[in-house]
């Protein structure tokens, strides 16, 4: 139960109601932690950390109601982004046991099992749909989980989660979006970013 992304936290917290990167050239970003590189979509803004800490204590508090237990994280955000219209765009990353990486994929069912029920416990009036996949990015696969959740009004709120694990640290990469345009711009420059290029 320790193990939970912040992303969730801040999830939770939307559902119911920039910094770390190692360098940026215009709206390209290096994490040299991963080999990784990516270019932001333009629209989008560094989050304040203030803020981003509210929503995440918000979220905490509901899955400790739900589950009746005393969260402790230790994931670290190396980005957070935002849009006007209210999308996030979030990376963090936190330490693995590397004895426990046979059993990786077993963990993140259980993970997104507690995802799903901390949301239909704290958010009771929304139908909720959730879907497990394995997407290939880069050649690195990713454990993915697509959330959406429709509520009585005709409001509906997305969220993906991308994550993967390299040796002893699990990279997670998430999205939740209003607007259809903007999830579809975020996600599509995560499948072209890159994990395997020369460093300069």
């Amino acid at each position: 139960m320790n193990k939970l992304p912040l992303f969730f936290l801040f999830a939770i917290t939307l559902f119911s109601s920039c910094s770390g990167q190692d360098s940026t050239k215009k709206n390209e970003l290096v994490i040299s932690d991963f080999n990784w590189k990516l270019k932001i979509p333009e629209f989008l803004i560094s989050e304040n950390k203030d803020e981003w800490k509210k929503a995440q204590d918000r979220g905490k508090k509901g899955i400790e109601d739900t589950y009746n237990v005393e969260l402790k994280n230790k994931v670290k955000t190396i980005f957070i982004f935002k849009s006007q219209d209210q999308s996030f765009f979030e990376v963090t990353s936190e330490k693995f046991n590397p004895e426990m990486a046979s059993d990786y994929i077993a963990t993140c069912k259980r993970m997104n099992d507690i995802f799903y029920n901390s949301i239909v416990t704290q958010v009771p009036n929304a139908k909720v749909d959730t879907v497990q996949t394995v997407e290939t990015i880069d050649n690195i696969q990713f454990q993915t989980l697509t959330t959406k959740m429709s509520f009585p009004n005709g409001l509906t709120k997305n969220a993906i989660m991308f994550r993967s694990l390299f040796t002893d640290t699990e990279l997670t990469v998430s999205v939740m979006f209003n607007n259809e345009q903007t999830g579809r711009q975020i996600i599509e420059a995560i499948k072209n970013s890159s994990f395997h290029f020369d460093k300069e």
